[in-house]
């Protein structure tokens, strides 16, 4: 038996802290018992579960910079969601993670574990064909065992996306990420059981695709029906969609019926005019990019009409998609459930007895919540707050499991719980530069054997994605502050190169949880005395003591490297017309 433990970190995308349940079920107990049996039983019944735990940032590559690094998003400047392959033909290619960056897989390496990655990455370049070396993450510290990259594209958690390139390599979708990763453990296993000698311990990553797919709901998996919209126009020129889709996923079109209604905080695009302007340009640029639904209860047919957006047409779907659209997302939360049973149960018992769990998506999903499909562009409970299960089989680390962790929690603070596991302790924060980086993180380990432990007072959350904005600035530049009485958010544009506001097109919104309907982020109270109380945390503490915090002496060159690369591309997007990634990922 191995003295450290080994990990095994679980992570899927889009998968927000279970809340806007259907009929039949009135909280997260149920829903994870319902709809992610597999998980529930493996990890959430017998883990310590977080109840308060929010990303970082937003949308998916910045998330998984900030919880691979630890670090913010403003500090490695992964910002925006990238694609898997840089175009050749860009003046300015989108950036990826900078190698000289800390991350988990490089500390925990320096503590002797192996560190595969299995499954979706997201931070840089990935090769295109499957049989490519496995070498393409060592910089950052990981063995790389799956390519092409799953980044997310239609129906590729389930494997109804057809191949990207003329040769046909398969996509990987989380059935082979389950393989794989099954594959792995048993080939490592048994190596230790054949030849009688202690492995050392193991950090595996394994990273499922759903549910993802939800993103690209309705036109996205119905293309046909949606793109008949567009072709059987009788307008002059025939409008053309923003996105020209091509697949069906046949399963994903007809999902079964749950129960739902309208989410109880679902808005009209009238009602989200009243915030900041992000969000009704947000609605509106996802309608055209992947179809909207109609706000008319009696509307029952699928109709075209102008968006808000210049030369754009929208593809309205009848109301009954609102329903839909959450049938659909808890359909994709079934498929990777049943893939990660498939993953768990394959793992040898005696491999389990040594290992922590930890198990944690990378944002959530609005499915409906205030008339929004996808995540970011604001800050809602539905894109920020996700699960963090922490199942410890080794039995060392954890204590009132039936206990649910209400603690203000952050994405992170998962790579200071990685070396808190692996030193059996905060021995690490004796290292100057560790604990100059990660030792004002919340300590979870101290949460997990405690469920009165404190954890974070505020917490920051920041999603920076840019939109072809038809030269109309929009503040999209948005910061999330979060404690415990409520949530503010900050949106901003930012002086040219570089991330001063700019005072004056400040927007801002705050949610009051005292009240019922500031709880379901539905009234807005910026003007009030609790409002401005967490303007001077955000401006006075967040940013300057731990979003933007000032890095190491060693690291701010890699830093300002990242920075220019972020302004190149920038520049480029904005003097280019073309469709940025964002919801890729």
């Amino acid at each position: 038996m191995t003295t450290r433990p080994n990990i095994i970190f679980i992570t899927v995308d889009e998968l927000r802290f279970p809340m806007n349940f259907p009929n039949g079920v009135v909280n997260a107990d149920e829903f994870m018992r319902r709809f992610m049996p597999n998980t529930f039983e493996f990890l959430w019944n017998k883990g310590v579960k977080f109840y308060n735990h929010q990303i970082a940032a937003c949308d998916c590559t910045p998330s998984r910079g900030a919880f691979v690094t630890g670090l913010y998003s403003h500090q490695t400047y992964m910002m925006l969601t990238r694609a898997n392959k840089t175009g050749t033909d860009l003046p300015a290619p989108q950036p990826s993670l900078n190698t000289a960056f800390p991350t988990y897989g490089k500390l925990l390496r320096q503590r002797g574990y192996r560190t595969p990655y299995i499954g979706k990455w997201h931070l840089s370049d990935a090769p295109l064909v499957l049989n490519a070396p496995l070498d393409y993450l060592n910089a950052y510290g990981f063995e790389g065992l799956t390519t092409p990259d799953p980044i997310g594209m239609p129906g590729e958690g389930l494997g109804g996306r057809p191949p990207a390139i003329a040769h046909g390599s398969v996509i990987p979708n989380d059935a082979y990420i389950a393989a794989q990763a099954i594959a792995w453990i048993e080939q490592n296993a048994r190596k230790e059981q054949v030849t009688g000698k202690e492995l050392p311990p193991f950090c595996l990553s394994v990273g499922f695709v759903n549910p993802h797919d939800k993103q690209f709901f309705w036109g996205g998996i119905e293309w046909q029906r949606y793109s008949a919209l567009f072709d059987q126009a009788d307008q002059k020129p025939k409008p053309k969609p923003m996105q020209p889709w091509n697949t069906t996923v046949l399963e994903q079109c007809f999902p079964p019926e749950l129960g739902y209604g309208v989410p109880d905080n679902w808005e009209t695009s009238e009602e989200l005019a009243k915030k900041p302007k992000l969000q009704t340009y947000f609605q509106s640029f996802t309608n055209c990019w992947v179809g909207g639904i109609s706000e008319d209860p009696a509307e029952k047919k699928f109709r075209l009409e102008p968006s808000k957006l210049q030369d754009q047409y929208q593809a309205l779907a009848p109301f009954h998609y609102w329903a839909k659209c959450q049938d659909m997302y808890t359909q994709a939360i079934r498929e990777v459930d049943r893939q990660i049973g498939q993953f768990l149960c394959n793992i040898p018992e005696d491999v389990v007895k040594e290992t922590v769990f930890v198990f944690m998506s990378d944002h959530g999903e609005y499915a409906g919540s205030h008339g929004l499909q996808g995540k970011g562009a604001a800050v809602y409970r539905e894109s920020v707050q996700v699960p963090l299960i922490v199942a410890d089989y080794s039995g060392r680390f954890t204590a009132a499991t039936d206990i649910p962790r209400q603690q203000l929690t952050s994405t992170v603070d998962i790579l200071p719980l990685f070396l808190s596991l692996a030193d059996d302790g905060n021995g690490w924060k004796n290292d100057p530069w560790l604990n100059d980086l990660y030792g004002h993180r919340a300590d979870l380990l101290a949460i997990l054997r405690d469920p009165a432990a404190p954890g974070r007072q505020f917490a920051v959350t920041a999603t920076d994605e840019s939109f072809p904005l038809n030269g109309v600035p929009v503040p999209e530049h948005v910061l999330g502050a979060i404690g415990p009485a409520g949530k503010l958010g900050a949106y901003s544009i930012w002086k040219d190169a570089s991330q001063e506001i700019v005072t004056d097109s400040l927007e801002y919104e705050y949610y009051n949880y005292a009240t019922p309907r500031g709880l379901l982020e539905l009234d807005s109270t910026p003007d009030t005395a609790e409002a401005d109380a967490m303007k001077e945390v955000l401006f006075k503490e967040l940013i300057p003591n731990e979003l933007q915090k000032p890095l190491p002496p060693d690291l701010r060159a890699a830093q300002r490297e990242a920075e220019q690369a972020y302004w190149a591309y920038i520049d480029n997007l904005q003097n280019r017309r073309e469709l940025p990634t964002v919801f890729n990922g």
